[in-house]
Formats: structure tokens, C-alpha cells, sequence
């Protein structure tokens, strides 16, 4: 947007489920509230809609609300950055009709983009390595459990760590 840069009119619909519906209403409210903080954005007006209970799922008393949320930006940058940062569910931009990019301009964003998506691929690979340590903690919990059932223990000594050599150890007392 190299000629005189306009300001971007935008809506977002932002959802938040959970309990009570208090609790939904009142933490979307805080949520958008937010926006006020970012920079070169503005939060023109906001209507956070009733929490209505969630149907056919296993969980009872969960709510689920959204709010529309039309906001400006100074420019693009800004209202992309939004985006990654406020994790809209929906977003319509209403204004203006048309974009111009100059070449340095679509680098830079593409760049953004990537950069963040890296970010996000990288928490996502530390979550799934965490989970994967996580179960396999819990089988060996299991496995010790169901050993000392077959055995009539009344307790269960189970340590967490990378010592493997004392592991080891405190197997061989236990069979003694």
C-alpha cells in the first residue's frame, strides 16, 4: 500500500466456550477489551452475544458465546498481526475495496507469515514430544501398578527422571 495508506475496516467474530455462562460472557468481554491495547489497531464497537448451552457433546453445562467485533487498523501489518495474535474465528475486511502492494511490501508480510507459522510448528512439536513423555511416564506407572497387584503391595515406588542406572537399582531391591 504505497500510496497514502488507508485505514483497514474490518469485523471479527470471536468465540470462547466453557462454564458457567457468567464465566464465558465475562471472559469474552475481557478478551475484546484487549484490543485496546494493541497497537495501531482500534476497537470501534463490540456486541457479545448470550451464552447458549453446548448440545450433543458428552460434557453437560458447557456454554458457548461470540462477539462481533469491528475494529481498524492503520494497515495491513497491524491487522495481520491481529489475526495471529487474537485468533478470530471469522474475519471480514469492509474496507477498502482494494489493496496495492509494492514488491518490499508482500516480502515483508510473507515473511511475517512464515515466521510465525514456524513459531506455531515449533510449540507444536514440543506438545506432541511432551504427550508422547507424558504416556510413556504413565505406562510405566501402569506397569508398575499392575505389578505390585500381582505381587499384594500395598505402595508403589515410581521416580521420574533421566537416571536410568539408579532405575536400575531400585528395581533389583524391589525383587529381592
Amino acid at each position: 500500500m504505497a500510496e497514502k495508506e488507508k485505514k483497514i475496516k474490518a469485523v471479527f467474530i470471536v468465540e470462547v466456550a466453557g462454564k458457567p455462562p457468567e464465566h464465558v460472557k465475562e471472559s469474552l468481554i475481557n478478551h475484546v477489551e484487549t484490543l485496546k491495547k494493541f497497537k495501531n489497531i482500534k476497537l470501534v464497537k463490540y456486541k457479545v452475544h448470550e451464552p447458549k448451552e453446548i448440545e450433543n457433546i458428552d460434557v453437560k453445562g458447557m456454554y458457548t458465546s461470540f462477539a462481533e467485533v469491528e475494529i481498524e487498523a492503520e494497515n495491513f501489518i497491524s491487522l495481520m498481526d491481529l489475526v495471529f495474535d487474537f485468533m478470530p474465528s471469522s474475519i471480514e475486511i469492509l474496507s477498502p475495496y482494494e489493496f496495492n502492494f509494492q514488491l518490499s511490501e508482500a516480502t515483508m508480510i510473507l515473511n511475517r507469515l512464515a515466521g510465525r507459522m514456524h513459531r506455531y510448528d515449533e510449540l507444536a512439536k514440543i506438545a506432541s514430544l511432551q504427550t508422547q513423555q507424558a504416556e510413556a511416564q504413565l505406562r510405566m506407572i501402569l506397569e508398575k501398578i499392575q505389578e505390585a497387584q500381582k505381587k499384594k503391595k500395598n505402595t508403589v515406588n515410581v521416580k521420574f527422571g533421566e537416571n536410568k542406572e539408579e532405575e536400575k537399582k531400585t528395581e533389583k531391591e524391589e525383587k529381592k
